[in-house]
């Protein structure tokens, strides 16, 4: 009994250790792979490719012949003025905490009160320094001019300054400069160079010290803008402070910093994407694949009206969905689709489209699709499946990153006039330019509430993921304008009151600004980001939206 019972327990141990040895050793192979190769591939610049802005370059024959970014600056200021005038809140005040938050701000070197003595003497060599004087100004203005005078495109340029001054509220006396006031000691360490650097990333996604000879002019159009219309100019440069440099989040151009998942995880997100492709696929949805030009593969799933999978138009007017980043991508959307969107097919017979995007979802790849192919996907998609015409009505529908995707499909010139509704969950596109989605989510907002580590851990901090956002994300190309919205598209927001990646307060009171009759929202209360994907509460409002009877006020 007693050699049978010892041969039984050596048996069991030398099943189990080969295994966790195994394990063990394809982790730490994998783990090693993850330094040494996937890490620095991810934060490779090289391999990054600048796209152009969509709205503000225009292209002919596919190159570029007049640039007009400044035209975006200008259009975040306007905001910025018309938020201020609605609230009565001071623009300068508004406009230094806008620009305060896209940098890394740093304290002093000498962390203590400043004296009486130092006191005066910071004020006299902030005198002798400033901008605000008469040669300083004229320095600043003289290096955009002595920029400029030797560009090849002074026509351009030329215009841009034209267009730029004639949309400005000019006065008839000029204003002193000055330079502008700030929270605390923020103004001091914020100078010209650093505003130069943010720009530089901001609207050209590239170091201020690689800029073009019309990217500086650019750059110079809008630091006057500051000067000339608002009475705006930050400090030069001083070699004698006592301030450590600010720089600019640089989203786009920073090294990514992630955590490292095991192997073992990985593999689980696979699987949770096969069981949700076996679900679709009793629920009646087909797999098909459009093929870029760079071999890269637009996935979705498609039903028809009739619920039977095939390629056929169907009887109504297809909804097109777009999922946000997760885990399992539609796995985890499945509850949500199945009680809003295939539920209630049975009574509308409108075919869906469930797109996919792997590179949001821990996939082990660094395939990303740009705007171009998603867009030329998504035509592809619906050409294949009978509706190519013009008199289709799309219902589109995203959550959280899929609003990004919905914005791109807004400015595509042939399904532009086929959208008919537009359904945003938890979005992120709109406000885009603020900073509030970049710092909530790839920065953590600065704070370490719980759920702010819940995004982390979940999403943001994932190899891939965040790869895809600093290297294939161009935000200046996704950001939602409420204005840029036609008449005829009827618009539904779902806002999170407590959603820790948006500002949800800043939203509504930007859909307020623009609210007309097509356009309406709902204001969840009490709730957070991601909600509506697990509360059946929700499912109902949401699904209420996607039926035929359903109008807006």
């Amino acid at each position: 009994m007693i050699p049978f019972t010892t041969t039984g327990t050596i048996t069991t141990t030398n099943i189990l250790a080969p295994i966790l040895i195994a394990l063990g050793t394809i982790e730490i192979v994998f783990y090693t792979i993850y330094i040494l190769h996937l890490k620095p591939r991810a934060n490779d610049l090289s391999r990054k490719t600048i796209k152009p802005f969509r709205d503000y370059d225009d292209m002919i024959h596919g190159n570029t012949q007049n640039h007009r970014r400044h035209l975006l600056f200008k259009r975040i200021l306007d905001r910025i003025e018309e938020r201020c005038r609605i609230e009565n809140k001071d623009f300068k005040q508004e406009l230094d905490t806008f620009l305060r938050r896209w940098f890394n701000e740093k304290k002093k070197k000498n962390d203590h009160a400043p004296s009486e003595e130092e006191a005066n003497d910071n004020a006299n060599a902030n005198a002798n320094d400033s901008p605000s004087n008469a040669n300083a100004n004229a320095s600043v203005n003289n290096e955009c001019i002595s920029v400029s005078s030797n560009s090849s495109s002074n026509s351009d340029l030329s215009q841009a300054r034209s267009e730029m001054e004639s949309s400005m509220n000019t006065t008839s006396t000029t204003p002193t400069t000055t330079t502008i006031q700030c929270n605390h000691d923020f103004s001091s360490a914020l100078d010209q160079e650093g505003l130069k650097e943010f720009f530089a990333w901001a609207f050209f996604d590239k170091f201020y010290k690689h800029a073009e000879e019309w990217e500086e002019n650019e750059i110079c159009i809008m630091m006057n803008m500051l000067q000339d219309k608002y009475n705006i100019v930050f400090p030069i440069r001083r070699s004698h402070d006592n301030m450590e440099r600010v720089k600019p989040r640089c989203m786009t151009l920073e090294d990514g910093n992630p955590l490292h998942r095991p192997l073992l995880l990985y593999l689980a997100f696979w699987f949770l994407r096969q069981m949700g492709y076996v679900i679709l696929y009793f629920l009646g949805y087909r797999r098909f694949f459009v093929v870029c030009k760079s071999g890269n593969q637009l996935r979705y799933w498609y039903q028809s009206g009739s619920g039977n999978g095939k390629a056929d138009s169907g009887a109504g007017d297809p909804i097109l969905f777009f999922h946000g980043i997760a885990p399992g991508g539609l796995t985890f959307y499945l509850p949500m689709v199945r009680n809003c969107l295939t539920g209630q097919q049975k009574k509308t017979q409108q075919p869906i489209f469930l797109f996919e995007n792997l590179a949001i979802t821990c996939h082990l790849s660094f395939e990303a699709l740009t705007e171009e192919e998603t867009v030329h996907g998504v035509e592809q998609a619906l050409r294949t499946h009978g509706f190519h015409e013009k008199k289709t009505k799309l219902t589109l529908c995203g959550h959280s990153f899929g609003s990004f995707q919905l914005t791109w499909l807004l400015k595509a010139q042939n399904l532009r006039p086929m959208i008919h509704r537009f359904i945003l969950l938890d979005p992120v596109s709109i406000l885009l330019s603020e900073p509030d989605v970049v710092l909530n989510f790839l920065y953590n907002g600065g704070k370490e509430e719980v759920n702010d580590l819940k995004i982390r851990l979940v999403a943001s901090s994932e190899l891939f993921i965040e790869h895809y956002l600093r290297r294939h994300f161009a935000w200046y190309n996704s950001e939602l304008w409420i204005e840029d919205i036609p008449e005829h598209m009827h618009v539904h927001v779902f806002i999170s009151e407590k959603d820790r990646i948006i500002d949800a307060e800043k939203v509504k009171k930007e859909l307020d600004r623009h609210r007309r009759k097509t356009i309406q929202y709902t204001f969840w209360e009490g709730t957070v980001h991601g909600d509506c994907i697990t509360s059946p509460k929700l499912w109902g409002e949401v699904a209420e939206i996607f039926k035929p009877r359903y109008k807006l006020d």
